[in-house]
């Protein structure tokens, strides 16, 4: 499986978000929970106990040669517990699932989400874009989808 610079993704979702959020990339690199393949990362992560969310930060710090893997992955970044977490999605279909599902990007509590697709980081807007049409049909999809596009979000080619 190919992998990914971590700290190059950290920079460039710092460069999507900066409308919505100013992290730095050793906020980032602190706070950030990671799930299934990359889980791995979390071992040094100070997680409180009853509310999963990263306390104190992590000990070590991120140096150049630490990577990532999946070629689906959304930074989520939950702002009033607070929690950033880098999730796996097994395929673009359930990525593009969570964005546009309950807890995604039209959810009050989530306050920006950034796809990850192949390491490349993107914005909900591509991520929308490449869904296929026909299954737009959906009423709730439909105004999912016009609400995010009256949004003002930065597109990152």
């Amino acid at each position: 499986m190919k992998k990914y610079n971590l700290r190059e993704l950290f920079e460039e979702i710092i460069n999507i978000s900066q409308d919505v959020e100013t992290f730095t990339v050793e906020e980032l690199w602190e706070w950030t929970k990671f799930d299934g393949i990359n889980e791995h990362l979390n071992k040094t992560l100070n997680i409180h106990e009853y509310s999963g969310v990263p306390i104190n930060g992590r000990e070590e710090l991120l140096n150049n040669t630490q990577t990532i893997v999946g070629n689906y992955l959304l930074f989520d970044d939950i702002g009033h517990l607070p929690e950033l977490a880098i999730r796996e999605y097994n395929s673009f279909e359930d990525l593009l699932g969570k964005i546009i599902g309950k807890s995604g990007i039209m959810n009050s509590f989530t306050t920006l989400q950034v796809p990850i697709l192949k390491g490349k980081c993107k914005d909900i807007l591509f991520a929308l874009k490449y869904k296929n049409e026909t299954s737009f049909e959906n009423k709730l999809e439909n105004k999912i989808i016009e609400k995010i596009n009256s949004e003002i979000i930065k597109i990152c080619v």
